[in-house]
């Protein structure tokens, strides 16, 4: 049976237990929940699944107490979504390159010796603006 527990009176109408409540986010991706035995907000926590070494990893994510209960489901969400990239990238957050110019400061990082070429050829030219998936040959 599938749980959903993006609503407030789905999380309140759950009982109380040790085990965490799973929803899946996407494949490989889960947000558990656990209703608090007391007064308060439940907990919540994030389960991805790494490929590479055939296991799932638990992060705990808290109670998003400080947020309305109505944002605490979203925000829980994003911070699991943003685990699951983590952990997807091998424990290294994920660096976007979207620009020539992004692309040619991370070449600079391992070849230090073009330096000065690149600096006055590209990234004073439009060509550094230009996003890499609309980069034509035209453009060069």
């Amino acid at each position: 049976m599938a749980i959903n527990l993006s609503g407030v009176k789905e999380q309140d109408a759950l009982r109380a237990q040790r085990e965490r409540f799973w929803q899946r986010i996407q494949p490989g991706c889960f947000l558990g929940y656990r209703p608090s035995a007391r007064e308060g907000a439940g907990t919540w926590i994030a389960r991805a699944y790494d490929g590479g070494q055939r296991r799932y990893h638990l992060k705990a994510l808290g109670d998003f107490g400080a947020l309305p209960d109505r944002e605490r489901f979203a925000d829980a969400k994003k911070a699991a979504e943003a685990f699951a990239m983590l952990v997807e990238s091998g424990g290294r957050p994920a660096e976007r390159i979207d620009t020539v110019e992004d692309a040619c400061r991370r070449y600079l990082e391992t070849h230090p010796d073009v330096v000065g070429p690149v600096t006055r050829n590209i990234f004073s030219d439009l060509l550094a603006s230009v996003k890499l998936t609309k980069l034509r040959r035209s453009h060069l």
